[in-house]
């Protein structure tokens, strides 16, 4: 019976032991918990600022030039009459936004298409727009006749340009 008692009381000393081990180890153990918010405030505010015929050959006609309601795309109207007909637009693109901007895409079209029309403009695709800063290009309306063909009037030729521009994740302020 001896015996038997020396095992009980060394089962339940271990058992305690076990115990003790156990609330020793969650008391010593270090748990590290971290809470917290961020707002992350970026105000994204790109648009043609501007639009100005600044060069007009021959006797051509700025008819219009209108803003689609996102303000990144317009209409341009002309009328032609001759070979040496022109218009030249300035177009100002500005970022009033906090956030770094690129052109990525530039679409165009055309309603009323001539053979003698031609337009094209010189923005620079990729090109980065910093915030609260302003970019320009030209954009060119004109008749192109290198043959001397004879002409008929091109009136109320439709041209519209529309800007796509996305964040810019390589912006010079990293």
């Amino acid at each position: 019976m001896e015996n038997k008692k020396k095992k009980n009381l060394l089962i339940i000393a271990l058992c305690l032991a076990l115990v003790f081990m156990g609330v020793g180890y969650a008391l010593l153990s270090t748990s590290l918990n971290i809470t917290g918010t961020n707002t992350v405030a970026g105000k994204w505010d790109i648009f043609i600022e501007s639009i100005t015929p600044t060069s007009i050959g021959g006797e051509a006609v700025s008819r219009s030039v209108t803003l689609s309601d996102n303000k990144l795309s317009a209409n341009f109207v002309v009328d032609l009459y001759g070979n040496d007909d022109y218009v030249e637009y300035t177009v100002v693109v500005k970022n009033n936004g906090n956030i770094p901007a690129k052109l990525s895409n530039i679409q165009t079209n055309v309603e009323n298409p001539s053979d003698f029309i031609t337009f094209s403009h010189n923005a620079t695709l990729n090109k980065a727009l910093e915030a609260n800063s302003t970019d320009s290009f030209t954009v060119r309306i004109a008749v192109n006749n290198p043959n001397g063909e004879e002409l008929v009037d091109s009136l109320g030729i439709k041209y519209t340009l529309s800007l796509t521009y996305l964040q810019n994740v390589q912006s010079s302020s990293e």
